[in-house]
C-alpha cells in the first residue's frame, strides 16, 4: 500500500501528460502483479487489467522483472514456470535464448511488448534492494510511432527515475 500511495501521483502525472494508460506492477511468488493503474484521455485506450495476465512472459512489464531478478531467483522461477508457451514469446524457444533476451532487457534498460495491436513499455523502478516494480505504459501500436512514441520514451524513463528516487529515499519495499 504504500508503494501504491507513493507512486500514484506521479502515474497519474504521466499518465495525464501522455493520455495513454499507465501502469505499476511487480512480481510476487513467480507471477505478475499489478498494483495499480491509471488510465490516459484517449477515447481508446489499452487497459493493462483486461489484459491482466499473471504469467510474467505475457506482459513487457513481466519480462523487465524476470531480466532483473537475482540468477538464484531466476533459477526458482523456471524450475516453477518452466520455458514460455510458443504463442507468448515466439522468440525464446530455449533456456539459452530467454537468458539472451533477458540479457537485452536488462541492457537496453526497458522491455516492450506487441501483442494484438497493443504495445507495452516497460521501465524498472528500484528501491534500495535493487528493482522493486515496472513502470508500465500501454498504448495502441498506430500511436506509437513520431513524436509521440519518443514523449512516451522520455516521460516513462522520467517517471521511472522519479519513483526510483522516491522509493530509494523512503526505502520503499515491496
Amino acid at each position: 500500500k504504500d508503494l501504491v500511495n507513493a507512486a500514484e501521483p506521479i502515474l497519474t502525472d504521466l499518465a495525464a501528460s501522455l493520455e495513454e494508460t499507465v501502469s505499476l506492477a511487480t512480481l510476487r511468488q513467480g507471477r505478475r502483479i499489478l498494483l495499480a493503474e491509471v488510465d490516459g484521455g484517449h477515447a481508446v485506450q489499452a487497459r493493462a487489467a483486461l489484459s491482466q495476465n499473471y504469467d510474467p512472459y505475457a506482459s513487457a512489464g513481466g519480462r523487465l522483472l524476470l531480466a532483473h531478478l537475482a540468477e538464484t531467483e531466476l533459477e526458482a522461477f523456471l524450475a516453477r514456470s518452466g520455458l514460455p508457451e510458443r504463442e507468448l514469446w515466439p522468440e525464446v524457444a530455449t533456456e539459452r535464448s530467454l537468458r539472451r533476451a533477458l540479457k537485452e532487457i536488462r541492457e537496453a534498460g526497458r522491455a516492450t511488448r506487441s501483442h494484438r495491436e497493443v504495445v507495452g513499455l516497460a521501465l524498472p523502478v528500484s528501491d534500495a534492494s535493487g528493482v522493486c516494480a515496472a513502470l508500465g505504459v500501454f498504448l495502441p501500436a498506430y500511436r506509437f510511432v513520431g513524436d509521440h512514441r519518443q514523449a512516451v520514451l522520455d516521460r516513462t524513463n522520467g517517471a521511472a527515475r522519479s519513483l526510483s528516487e522516491r522509493f530509494g529515499a523512503e526505502r520503499i519495499t515491496v
